[in-house]
């Protein structure tokens, strides 16, 4: 559903305050306007976003910048207990000397060194080849996750969707997506077993514990922004056009663009990486030609 014309304005506004070269510094913004931001950042989930630029602005109402620090608060204590629900589920599996690759907020926290205030992450997700499914399943139910049930004939999601879930249901309540593959369907399958070859090992973990080359990682993001989010999501766009900002003198946009011809996603990654440049991300415009 197409949002009210009101309403796109402050989308409009809400992303050239969120540009990542700062450009949006001095856009002047009433109080009126403060509160629609506010309203926007929830329901788009950015809300610690908002708030990392709206204290570095004058004249921001206080009663803004009171919401908007109490919700990053809530977001910062969820993901600090989430991470450390996901160190003790990385050393049972490392016990058990399985290979697994973190995806999403997992990689951004773990990896790439985000602070966890930076974006709200709701659950776990780990990727692990088929053969060791079953072997990680059992791993998780000993430590307390059992397998969440879903509305669909059993089976249906580890088959179709490449993925299952578990969920503790302990004081700290924790949901873990467990995936077996990347890409569903099309020519991007035949990259579910090339990205382990490419994987990289993460510093201070075990060897067992990886993450995805940044190619393969915006590569990825791009795939499941249009096919989980059917390409809209300020949250995901956020997340790309950050990594994209921090490593932008060390990507591999050849390997990337070779990965999107033979997985024929030009479309996604093209939407992706459009998305990325409105939010002061720097890409060299002969990728964005290509």
């Amino acid at each position: 559903m197409r949002p009210p014309s009101g309403q796109i304005q402050v989308h409009i506004l809400l992303r050239e305050l969120l540009r990542l070269n700062g450009s949006g510094a001095d856009i002047p913004i009433s109080d009126e306007e403060w509160h629609a931001l506010l309203g926007a950042s929830e329901a788009l989930d950015v809300v610690p976003a908002l708030f990392q630029v709206a204290k570095k602005r004058k004249n921001v109402p206080q009663e803004i910048l009171n919401c908007l620090s109490k919700r990053q608060n809530t977001v910062l204590t969820a993901n600090v207990l989430l991470l450390s629900e996901l160190e003790q589920t990385l050393d049972a599996i490392s016990a058990s000397s399985i290979p697994v690759i973190l995806l999403k907020g997992a990689s951004f926290f773990r990896h790439h060194g985000w602070p966890p205030s930076i974006r709200p992450m709701t659950d776990l997700d780990l990727l692990v080849r088929r053969e060791h499914l079953a072997e990680t399943a059992k791993v998780l139910r000993e430590i307390g996750f059992v397998e969440e049930p879903g509305d669909l004939a059993p089976g249906f999601s580890s088959r179709f969707l490449g993925e299952c879930s578990f969920i503790k249901t302990t004081a700290r309540p924790c949901r873990l997506d467990l995936h077996q593959k990347l890409f569903l369907f099309g020519a991007a399958r035949g990259e579910n077993d090339a990205v382990w070859r490419r994987s990289v090992h993460i510093a201070g973990a075990p060897e067992t514990v990886r993450v995805l080359s940044l190619e393969d990682e915006l590569h990825y993001l791009a795939f499941h922004l249009a096919f989980h989010h059917r390409g809209s999501g300020l949250r995901w766009e956020l997340d790309i056009a950050r990594l994209i900002h921090q490593y932008r003198d060390s990507i591999d946009w050849d390997a990337l663009l070779s990965a999107v011809y033979r997985c024929h996603t030009g479309l996604a990654v093209r939407n992706t990486l459009e998305a990325a440049v409105g939010l002061g991300a720097g890409i060299p415009a002969e990728v964005m030609e290509q």
